[in-house]
């Protein structure tokens, strides 16, 4: 099994939490999700998913539709919507796209450069930024993705934080990352616009379904 652990978009942010805990979490919080109430049967699943995923085509001598109630509940959902595809990825994947770009902003590799610097003043390893310093194979993730919380770990997520209060690192990485966000509007306005649309559409349906 393997868990994907993920820092904020900005890395560490919290200096109580670094000192505490590191690049990990309280292990008393579990990080699973849990049902607050029972667990669905398994007759009560197939009628969810439907038969098109193995569920039983009748229950009870009612015919259960091809894909169960929750395809029948995202058809409701998604009526008159023009690209569903596009509406629920068009957004996170620009959004992946600039990410991408940003280690050729001059301004935010200089912003990088200088809270690398600092850390490593601090007598700790050298990152070439803070993604890279949540991602360190050092601080070994369990199966559940929390880590060991060695002295290293907490004195490096420590001066992670530390570093980025004292050179304003997050303000001009966030200035950046937003200048880069509305340019990037602009030039796809028209997609952005008939994704906006679209959403627009899904909530329309999720109020006539709850007024119903």
């Amino acid at each position: 099994m393997s868990v994907l652990v993920s820092s904020s978009p900005f890395g560490m942010l919290d200096l109580d939490d670094a000192r505490r805990w590191g690049y990990g979490w309280d292990p008393k919080k579990s990080m699973d999700w849990k049902p607050k109430d029972r667990v669905m049967t398994e007759e009560e699943c197939g009628v969810v998913h439907g038969p098109g995923s193995g569920g039983a085509a009748a229950i009870h001598g009612r015919k259960v539709p091809e894909n169960g109630c929750s395809g029948e509940a995202d058809k409701q959902l998604i009526s008159g919507v023009k690209d569903s595809l596009r509406m629920w990825s068009y957004v996170s994947g620009r959004q992946h796209s600039l990410t991408g770009t940003e280690p050729r902003d001059g301004r935010i590799r200089q912003a990088w450069d200088i809270w690398s610097q600092c850390v490593v003043d601090k007598g700790l390893g050298r990152y070439r930024n803070p993604d890279k310093a949540f991602e360190d194979k050092a601080w070994q993730r369990g199966r559940g993705g929390n880590t060991t919380r060695t002295e290293r770990e907490l004195a490096t997520a420590t001066a992670d934080v530390e570093c980025k209060r004292k050179h304003d690192t997050v303000r001009v990485w966030w200035e950046v990352r937003a200048e880069m966000q509305r340019a990037d509007v602009e030039r796809n306005k028209a997609t952005y616009e008939a994704v906006r649309r679209d959403l627009d559409t899904v909530r329309a349906n999720v109020r006539r379904a709850l007024d119903e």
